[in-house]
């Protein structure tokens, strides 16, 4: 959408909103010509919210929304007892594909992995992507066993990619609140990498269970 051209509140501004006009109302009924902005400004808020949250690569959840996420999951399932799991994954040999192939061709591998791992989640389910070639998905509602028939479904999705000709696996480590004793958020994903970790040691292409800090 064009909004220099298409929602000028006046007809003698020269930017897509009337700043001068804005900062001399009240409100959006004092001035008619102004009712555009109020159609505008949901738009523009819509897509901040969307980019503060989305990693630019991947179209996944960044960072940030993955720890907002987290402290919110955890919380409801400390005070309703219900579980919810936590899968981490990263890409095998990533570093390969970007030496031999060049850092686009391993842009492209990290899109397809999204892809996969985005349709392979449930609408309520939040996949982010953690940094580099690691990613983590948030399960609510899901107990240990639950993430790791998850986490082996991606796994078969992944491994059955091929990304302009290349063969593409992944490693998992899963945890859930509750099933493995963790009472905090940064124990949750430490018991995950500890998986992840055991996953990558094993031969990778596989998904190892979080041990129990109980």
């Amino acid at each position: 959408m064009n909004f220099r051209s298409s929602h000028r509140c006046c007809a003698d501004c020269t930017s897509p909103f009337c700043w001068r006009c804005i900062g001399g109302i009240r409100g959006f009924s004092d001035y008619p010509q102004c009712h555009r902005l109020a159609e505008v400004f949901p738009l523009i808020s819509k897509e901040l919210r969307r980019l503060s949250t989305t990693d630019a690569l991947t179209g996944l959840y960044n960072r940030r929304h993955m720890e907002y996420v987290l402290t919110t999951e955890h919380s409801r399932s400390a005070r309703t007892k219900a579980p919810f799991a936590v899968l981490m994954f990263d890409i095998d040999h990533f570093k390969k594909f970007n030496d031999t192939y060049g850092h686009e061709q391993g842009d492209r591998v990290l899109q397809a992995v999204a892809r996969t791992f985005r349709d392979s989640l449930r609408k309520y389910d939040t996949p982010c992507r953690y940094g580099g070639e690691e990613f983590i998905g948030i399960l609510p509602q899901t107990n240990l066993d639950g993430g790791m028939a998850v986490a082996e479904r991606l796994r078969c999705e992944v491994e059955n990619l091929v990304v302009d000709g290349l063969k593409v696996t992944i490693s998992i480590g899963v945890s859930a609140y509750a099933d493995t004793g963790t009472e905090s958020v940064d124990q949750l994903i430490h018991a995950a990498d500890q998986a992840l970790y055991r996953s990558k040691a094993g031969g990778r292409n596989c998904v190892t269970r979080a041990d129990s800090i109980a």
